[in-house]
């Protein structure tokens, strides 16, 4: 066994300040946190730092947002729903978030089985897909992310 006695350990030299899965991501990180800020100039640059990295899109039709995900998505990558654990109030456009879907079935299963998130048919959230990877993402957002008028004067 080797004598280790003299190394240094300096633990703010490890600490990764973005996560070795999503270091290629940082930006990505960066918008989310400016737009759930509602800082349009911060969520405005890194949007910019993103253009033709990582296509983000906004649209309030469902079908089109679905179309464009089977488009983008190249060979075996994976495109999903998603929802957030508090959209109650998406089941007019049959995103019902209070029917339990499977993470196992739901990220594992091909894509001609109903099940999977290829389907495009049952929309999971963010707890039931934590720890699984997609390549695209279809993000639904209901009430509970809107800006409110005192929101979005400052």
């Amino acid at each position: 066994m080797r004598d280790c006695s003299h190394a240094h350990l300096d633990d703010t030299a490890l600490h990764l300040h973005v996560s070795m899965r999503s270091f290629c991501a940082e930006d990505v990180s960066t918008f989310v946190r400016a737009l759930l800020d509602c800082d349009r100039e911060g969520a405005a640059a890194a949007l910019a730092a993103l253009r033709g990295r990582y296509p983000i899109v906004i649209t309030r039709d469902l079908a089109r947002a679905k179309a464009w995900l089977k488009v983008q998505a190249r060979g075996s990558e994976q495109y999903g729903l998603l929802a957030s654990s508090k959209a109650m109030r998406l089941k007019p456009h049959a995103i019902d978030i209070r029917v339990a879907v499977d993470p196992v079935q739901w990220f594992l299963k091909p894509r001609d089985d109903v099940r999977s998130s290829w389907f495009l048919e049952d929309c999971a959230t963010e707890f039931q897909v934590q720890g699984l990877e997609l390549d695209w993402t279809c993000v639904t957002w209901d009430a509970d992310f809107r800006a409110s008028t005192a929101d979005a004067n400052g």
